[in-house]
């Protein structure tokens, strides 16, 4: 498919003039394939900064972040940072990741 390749070239372009997320992006803490994106990170403050940081995507690349559809896996649960909320499992391109090792070996059937 076209489309989807088409919008990870300007995501990519829009990622790395936001300083925050061209780091992450770099090193590999941000993946992203069209508008399926996923972060790491240690803290609530580092989470919140990435959100801040996505929400300049919206001014100028007019990419908003979908609170509603986003989740931040942590142990923490039901909790939200910078308006998200969290959880212990959570889908990235049709897979189910967990924070539990053993679940998420269940799920992947290992």
């Amino acid at each position: 498919m076209l489309s989807p390749q088409l919008f990870n070239l300007y995501l990519e372009e829009a990622l790395v003039h936001i300083p925050v997320l061209k780091d992450m992006y770099l090193h590999g803490t941000l993946k992203a394939y069209a508008d399926d994106i996923v972060c790491t990170f240690n803290s609530r403050e580092e989470g919140q900064r990435i959100v801040s940081a996505f929400e300049q995507l919206d001014a100028t690349w007019r990419l908003a972040l979908n609170k509603g559809k986003s989740v931040i896996l942590a142990e923490g649960q039901g909790a939200k940072v910078a308006g998200i909320q969290t959880d212990k499992k959570a889908k990235y391109l049709g897979m189910r990741l967990c924070l539990d090792k053993a679940e998420q070996r269940k799920e992947c059937g290992k």
